[in-house]
């Protein structure tokens, strides 16, 4: 984990300024109330270190993102794709977008965490059977529970 100094001692830059309100639990909202702290120094410019846009598609998300990552790898040379992390809310969904673009271009290595295995129907009709020991079902929840497909189609004569 890096320390305090750390972040005392990088670039006066936009994401800077926000690791450093962060590490000091302070929203630059308020007024800073030690003039004198040096981690309340402002940013000394614009710069590119947060930037925020706006896509049409998820699609077009991740190609702007492959984009803005090769612009940054020919802009610091100190920085490798095994430096980046990405995060999405929606793993399941972004990462056959993520295995099209990155894939088809062949220009960044990467590597897709691991994703939710997929509740089959099988699993639901074993969380049911489990379920209705130690509950009350409606006629209902029962009938639902008992024409799956999955047990229909292993005891239809």
């Amino acid at each position: 984990m890096a320390s305090r100094e750390t972040y005392r001692d990088a670039a006066e830059t936009c994401l800077g300024t926000v690791q450093r309100d962060i590490l000091a639990r302070r929203s630059t909202i308020e007024p800073h109330k030690e003039a004198s702290d040096s981690a309340s120094v402002q940013p000394s410019g614009p710069d590119d270190t947060i930037q925020i846009h706006v896509c049409h598609s998820a699609t077009r998300e991740v190609e702007v993102l492959h984009d803005r990552l090769l612009r940054l790898f020919d802009d610091h040379s100190d920085i490798q794709p095994a430096d980046v992390l990405v995060l999405t809310p929606d793993l399941d969904a972004y990462a056959p977008v993520m295995e099209a673009v990155f894939g088809a271009a062949e220009k960044i290595a990467f590597n897709i965490g691991r994703q939710r295995a997929r509740v089959g129907t099988a699993i639901n009709a074993f969380l049911d059977l489990l379920a209705l020991a130690g509950s009350r079902f409606t006629g209902s929840q029962l009938a639902r529970a008992v024409a799956g497909g999955v047990r229909t189609r292993k005891f239809r004569p």
